[in-house]
């Protein structure tokens, strides 16, 4: 008889533990997951951009921030609230220093999102989300003073302020080839 009582009374806590017990799950979506910068001068500017996505009902906060070797020239911009079924834009803004050595270099950037929902009332544990990107470098410091516009073609533009294609040449890039 006791081991009837004491198979009855786990049976009861199992149910119990599955019945009343609540779970939630978060997702956090992050694109692309690579990030690269090319032909960056030493003290320029560079920019490149991610995108957050909130695929749940409920908003998240975001905090985004840049470690490794260049991780100190690198501030992420950005909205710190995506709201539910909601994708964002962040700009990833990288300006080298003076005195950095020409050559290549990497950071990662942490992504991690919560929320503020109270999941009070019963059992259970938070998990906060994250991501990480990776942000390539290269530092040659060639400039690029006089671009040379080949071909632009604008298939769908206003017909009260039409946008007409053209070549442009400058001699001084004749010179230079």
């Amino acid at each position: 008889m006791p081991m009837k009582s004491a198979f009855k009374l786990a049976l009861f806590f199992s149910l119990f533990f599955l019945i009343i017990n609540f779970t939630f799950g978060l997702g956090l979506g992050v694109s692309p997951g690579r990030l690269e910068a090319r032909n960056v001068l030493r003290g320029g500017y560079a920019e490149v951009s991610f995108n957050v996505v909130n695929p749940n009902d409920i908003a998240m906060r975001i905090s985004a921030s840049a470690v490794g070797e260049a991780g100190p020239w690198i501030l992420i911009d950005g909205d710190r609230v995506v709201g539910p079924k909601e994708v964002k834009s962040y700009r990833v803004i990288i300006t080298p220093p003076n005195d950095i050595p020409n050559g290549d270099y990497e950071a990662k950037i942490y992504v991690s999102a919560k929320t503020d929902t109270d999941f009070s009332g019963g059992t259970g544990s938070a998990v906060s989300l994250g991501s990480i990107l990776t942000v390539n470098l290269n530092i040659d410091d060639v400039e690029i003073r006089i671009p040379v516009l080949n071909k632009m073609v604008l298939e769908e533009n206003e017909k009260c302020r039409p946008v007409y294609s053209c070549l442009l040449y400058t001699s001084d890039a004749a010179d230079e080839e």
